[in-house]
């Protein structure tokens, strides 16, 4: 199957268990500052977005941020 290109500027949206988040963090944990913490912001932000509208708690949000388990 061949990838199509998607839009650089188009927003996704992705579905993942918190073992898969963490793997995720711990991957952009790998890459150079400049390069990972404008996407740790962007999803962070998300996050305590999602939390606020569905009431889930700081510390929820916190546990599966860059620092979480």
């Amino acid at each position: 199957m061949d990838m199509q290109p998607i839009e650089p500027n188009k927003p996704l949206s992705v579905t993942l268990t918190a073992e898969q988040w963490n793997v995720v963090m711990a991957a952009l944990n790998e890459l150079p500052h400049r390069v990972a913490r404008p996407i740790v912001d962007a999803s962070m932000a998300q996050l305590r977005q999602q939390a606020l509208s569905s009431r889930m708690s700081i510390e929820d949000v916190a546990r599966v941020g860059p620092d979480g388990p």
